[in-house]
């Protein structure tokens, strides 16, 4: 028996664990942008610039956020779910200028923001766009930057997730470089590496932005992985199915408590996957993205192109 079996066969003891809403009914839906504006890619504009005031951005489907009726009341806060489908021109910037907006809300309630970014192809355009964007340190000044998962190589590895969100995003905008805690991958020790960024992890990330994988994971958690039934470490050294093998990741408590998780999804490769992330029964054992599912998602037409709520 494979260890998914194993994991599959717990039932309802594993993935109602981690269950906050597995109810595909939460989803609203509402249009926005009606019409044909022109489309400004982030291109358009040069790091360190801002877009014009007021500059258009396609059409875009937002699927509202609701509590769940079937959620316990002290849950409400958590059990939110919004979908935010562009056309895939328009994806990083709108990308980026929604993160801006989510902590400019946190920075108008708390001292300062935590945000997890999260490693992959799909964000780093996603950063660029911030970068251009944000370039005010009325922003950056007051934002801590930490990281969902890392790969076990050097700091300047073009595997790292870190080297790609420092080139992408953190050398592009005035943040205070003692404000970006990065994991230590590169350490000989990993499950010390693992317990030292627990120690610098805050109780509770504002932001945390994650992908999607084509097999339905997030951060470094994978399908049937046993670090999926971890409950009391925060953060784990784990084996990947892809090279580079050794990598450290936070573990499900952390996103299900975080208080939004922003996932990225966009090309058609991701349409299946985005499907059972969002409209299929919740297993995160075998879909690991879906801990998120009740988050904000920002995805494009051609991931979305499968969900149910998009084709209504």
């Amino acid at each position: 028996m494979s260890l998914i079996d194993s994991i599959a066969g717990l039932g309802a003891g594993l993935d109602t664990q981690f269950r906050t809403c597995g109810c595909p009914s939460r989803w609203t839906v509402r249009r926005r942008n009606a019409g044909k504006p022109d489309q400004v890619p982030c291109g358009a504009f040069g790091p360190g610039a801002r877009a014009p005031s007021g500059a258009p951005l396609p059409p875009a489907l937002t699927f509202g956020r609701r509590p769940c009726s079937a959620a316990p009341a002290h849950e409400a806060s958590l059990v939110t779910a919004e979908l935010l489908v562009v056309e895939p021109a328009a994806f990083a910037l709108e990308a980026a200028r929604r993160l801006i907006v989510e902590i400019r809300r946190v920075l108008d309630s708390r001292e300062r923001c935590a945000l997890a970014l999260s490693g992959g192809s799909t964000p780093r355009p996603v950063y660029a766009c911030l970068a251009a964007e944000s370039a005010g340190r009325d922003l950056w000044d007051r934002v801590d930057v930490y990281f969902g998962d890392e790969r076990c190589v050097p700091a300047d590895d073009p595997a790292s997730n870190y080297r790609m969100a420092r080139d992408a995003l953190l050398d592009r905008v005035p943040l205070d470089p003692a404000r970006v805690h990065r994991m230590e991958g590169e350490r000989a020790d990993q499950d010390a590496a693992a317990l030292a960024y627990e120690a610098i992890l805050p109780g509770r990330l504002d932001l945390l932005v994650l992908g999607v994988g084509d097999d339905g994971h997030t951060a470094s958690l994978f399908p049937g992985a046993a670090s999926l039934l971890e409950t009391g470490r925060r953060v784990l050294p784990v084996r990947g199915p892809t090279p580079p093998l050794e990598r450290l990741t936070i573990t499900p408590p952390v996103i299900l408590e975080a208080r939004l998780t922003v996932g990225l999804a966009m090309g058609s490769r991701k349409a299946d996957v985005l499907a059972r992330v969002i409209d299929g029964p919740y297993v995160p054992s075998r879909t690991p993205a879906q801990l998120a599912r009740a988050g904000l998602w920002i995805v494009d037409t051609a991931a979305a192109a499968r969900l149910e709520a998009a084709r209504r």
